[in-house]
């Protein structure tokens, strides 16, 4: 598998948290749109995409 590139990442977190929003979202609206407003996945670091990308979705090896 190919590395993500940091837009794909921002992007799959991105999905990520709006699907979780879907579900779960009668008590974040504030905190999601005050996440976003404030710049979301693209004011965290690389190392951040990362620890964000393994929490979320766990290592290549775990997913095979």
């Amino acid at each position: 598998m190919t590395q993500m590139t940091r837009q794909e990442k921002i992007l799959a977190l991105t999905t990520y948290e709006l699907e979780w929003f879907l579900s779960n979202g009668d008590n974040w609206v504030k905190d999601t749109a005050d996440f976003f407003a404030k710049g979301g996945f693209n004011k965290r670091t690389d190392k951040e995409l990362d620890e964000a990308m393994l929490l979320r979705f766990g290592s290549e090896e775990e997913s095979k």
